[in-house]
C-alpha cells in the first residue's frame, strides 16, 4: 500500500510540474501583457526598470525557477490590477464568498441529485428521463 501511494504522490508530482511548466510557457507566449506598449508608452529605460523588478528580463528558465521557488513559498505576488494588494490578500477576500457558493453547490447536487437520478431511473424513456439527462448534462460544464 505504502509503495502504491509513494507511486501515486510521485505520478502528481510530475503532472504538477508539467501542467507548471506548459502553463508558465503558454503564458509567456501569448502576445500582450502588463507592460504592454500598445496600452500606455513607456520610455525605454522605465520599461527596463520595470522588466528588472519583475525579473522579466531574465532567461525564461530562471524565471520558471524563480515562479516555483516563490508559488512553493506562497508567495504569488502583487497584482497587476491591484497593486496594493497581494495575490494572496485578494484570494483571502474572495474565499468566504467562494466556499459559501461552492458548499450550497454541493447541498443542493446531493440533496437533489440522488433523488432526480431515482426518478429519472424509475420513468424511463419518459420526458422526467430525458429533462432529468437534459439538466444534468447542461450542469456539467459550469463552473462551481
Amino acid at each position: 500500500m505504502a509503495r502504491y501511494l509513494l507511486g501515486r504522490l510521485i505520478g502528481m508530482a510530475i503532472v504538477f510540474i508539467i501542467v507548471s511548466i506548459a502553463a508558465f510557457l503558454l503564458m509567456h507566449s501569448v502576445p500582450g501583457g502588463p507592460f504592454d506598449e500598445e496600452k500606455s508608452p513607456l520610455p525605454p529605460a522605465a520599461r527596463a526598470n520595470i522588466l528588472r523588478k519583475y525579473g522579466l528580463d531574465k532567461p525564461l528558465y530562471e524565471q520558471y525557477a524563480r515562479y516555483m521557488w516563490n508559488a512553493l513559498h506562497g508567495d504569488f505576488g502583487t497584482s497587476f490590477q491591484s497593486p496594493t494588494e497581494t495575490v494572496i490578500q485578494l484570494i483571502g477576500r474572495a474565499w468566504p464568498t467562494s466556499i459559501m457558493l461552492g458548499g450550497l453547490a454541493m447541498l443542493i447536487a446531493f440533496t437533489l441529485g440522488p433523488l432526480f437520478g431515482l426518478l429519472a431511473a424509475v420513468k424511463q424513456n419518459s420526458w422526467i428521463d430525458y429533462v432529468v439527462t437534459f439538466l444534468s448534462t447542461l450542469g456539467l460544464p459550469v463552473p462551481r
